[in-house]
C-alpha cells in the first residue's frame, strides 16, 4: 500500500529585522562608503560604537548608530539664518565703503 504524503502548507515567518549590522551593511543602510564607515569606527574622537566579536567581527547596534549620527545632524532653518544673516552682513559692510 502506497502512503499519499500530504505537503504542509508551511509558510516562513519573515525573520525580525536585525538588531545589529556588520559595518558594511551599516554603511549602506546609511548612504556611505565601506571605507568611511569604517574610518567613523576607528576615528579617535567620537567613534561610531560597535562591538567587537573576536578580532574579526564587528557589528553596531543600530539604534546605537542612529543615536551617533543624530549628534551630527545639521537642523537646515540654523544654517538658512546664518547664511542670510552673513548675506546681509557683507552687503551692508559693502554699502559703507
Amino acid at each position: 500500500m502506497v502512503q499519499a504524503t500530504k505537503k504542509r502548507n508551511r509558510t516562513a515567518k519573515p525573520s525580525p529585522p536585525p538588531e545589529y549590522l556588520s559595518v558594511p551593511d551599516f554603511a549602506k543602510r546609511i548612504g556611505i562608503s565601506e571605507r568611511k564607515a569604517w574610518d567613523l569606527v576607528n576615528a579617535v574622537d567620537d567613534p561610531l560604537p560597535t562591538y567587537r566579536l573576536g578580532s574579526k567581527i564587528v557589528r553596531i547596534r543600530i539604534s546605537e548608530g542612529d543615536a551617533w549620527m543624530m549628534k551630527y545632524r545639521v537642523d537646515q532653518s540654523k544654517v538658512d539664518r546664518i547664511a542670510e544673516e552673513t548675506i546681509a552682513e557683507m552687503k551692508s559692510a559693502g554699502k559703507k565703503r
